[in-house]
């Protein structure tokens, strides 16, 4: 659909509405070197149309761009935007239903009384048969009640034999890690796991 402020008393607009728990900070054009346009062969100028970034709004969840007057967006347009957003405080899968992105246009056009178009979700699909965009992202999970708990506590003696250290490794996770998760555990430069690193799970 055409969206089109014909004057002052005129609607125009669009609402992006993140999914539950993001908040929406700010929104604007894109990079103009983003690598992935590049990939996805979509080419300027008729595939990187950026829009005002002084006519985006957000509150909670909601990011809305109102037209000016006279502003058009043709049917058919094609844009892309960036958006600033916290993300939800646990975690979110992409397979998650309620992981949607929702776009919704309202517009009064030439008539007096404004239509609002019902939300439909973003795809992953730009061209028949095609896969080259996220319908959405995933929120990863974080650790908690993480504890590193060494049982030897002394230091290695300058040109004398190394001490050697078991480190007991605790946390919880608050999402699964699925297929081939891994665990990666840095210390400090001074410290050496030796190679290859000695590694098994703690008794039950």
């Amino acid at each position: 659909a055409t969206l089109y402020a014909e004057s002052l008393e005129s609607t125009a607009a669009f609402s992006v509405t993140l999914p539950p728990g993001y908040i929406g900070i700010d929104a604007g054009p894109l990079p103009t070197d983003l690598a992935v346009l590049d990939a996805a062969g979509v080419d300027p100028p008729l595939g990187r149309g950026s829009l005002a970034a002084a006519r985006w709004s957000c509150a909670a969840s909601v990011c809305t761009y109102t037209l000016g007057v006279h502003d058009v967006l043709h049917a058919g347009t094609h844009f892309f935007a960036s958006f600033t957003v916290n993300n939800p405080s646990t975690a979110l899968l992409r397979s998650d239903a309620s992981n949607r992105w929702l776009l919704s246009m309202t517009g009064t056009g030439r008539h007096t009384a404004a239509l609002t178009v019902p939300p439909v979700p973003f795809v992953a699909v730009s061209h028949a048969g095609t896969s080259d965009f996220g319908a959405n992202v995933a929120v990863l999970g974080k650790l908690s009640n993480h504890c590193a708990q060494p049982m030897e506590l002394a230091s290695s003696p300058v040109g004398g034999d190394n001490v050697t250290n078991d480190l007991f490794i605790f946390f919880q996770t608050e999402q699964s890690a699925g297929s081939g998760g891994i665990v990666i555990v840095e210390a400090p430069a001074a410290f050496d796991f030796g190679e290859p690193c000695s590694c098994s799970d703690l008794d039950a």
